[in-house]
């Protein structure tokens, strides 16, 4: 006749492990709130960008009208612990051309570039970005292709060629009147999630000023 066998019970779980484990329940969703928090802002507040080591003086510029081209001056600025490039265009309406800058990331991720785009100018100047160059050594723009999104690592360079549209029917003739300006508005995202899309203010060491030579409009 067989005799049937009975196991022995599990060993009871340490109740002072199981006491210590359930105290750290109550301080881990708000740690990880937190932590999540300070992420957030400073993925909001992050400004990895910052001006390439290149800059370009009239070479850099391509008109498309009108014809013949604008005369343009150029001077160099080294003061106040700032250098870079003044560019001065004399401007008229229905004026296209383009001009090219470098941009680099100084931050410690990656950042996917999105656009370059101002909204318009007093006058009715816009400008925006046509073409790029991801990942460029440094001096002339020599492979620039059509722009689409680009990832910019970290400690690298990026060439933009920037376009500027006059209206045809701006009010920029007036003498005297100028606009200018010495930064991009260079959209992208970090991590390449939507939700981490914001816009900064890349300064480019290059400033370009419309300066009208007209009689008025």
């Amino acid at each position: 006749m067989d005799t049937a066998t009975r196991l022995p019970p599990p060993p009871l779980a340490d109740s002072r492990l199981s006491k210590q484990r359930f105290r750290w329940w109550p301080w881990l969703l708000p740690t990880l709130a937190v932590v999540l928090a300070v992420g957030m802002a400073w993925i909001a507040n992050i400004e990895p960008l910052g001006p390439g080591s290149a800059t370009f003086g009239p070479s850099g510029i391509r008109f498309s009208s009108p014809s013949p081209p604008s005369r343009i001056a150029a001077r160099s600025v080294d003061a106040l612990g700032a250098s870079g490039t003044v560019l001065r265009i004399p401007v008229t309406p229905g004026m296209r051309f383009t001009y090219q800058v470098t941009i680099r990331n100084d931050g410690i991720v990656p950042v996917e570039i999105i656009d370059v785009r101002s909204g318009s100018e007093p006058g009715q100047v816009t400008r925006h970005i046509v073409a790029a160059e991801p990942d460029t050594p440094g001096g002339a723009l020599e492979n620039a292709e059509p722009f689409r999104p680009f990832t910019l690592s970290p400690g690298h360079e990026a060439g933009l060629v920037i376009e500027v549209r006059v209206a045809d029917d701006a009010c920029v003739t007036e003498l005297g009147a100028e606009f200018s300006w010495w930064f991009e508005p260079v959209s992208f995202r970090v991590f390449g999630f939507p939700l981490f899309a914001r816009t900064q203010d890349v300064e480019t060491r290059t400033q370009i000023e419309l300066v009208g030579h007209g009689p008025g409009c």
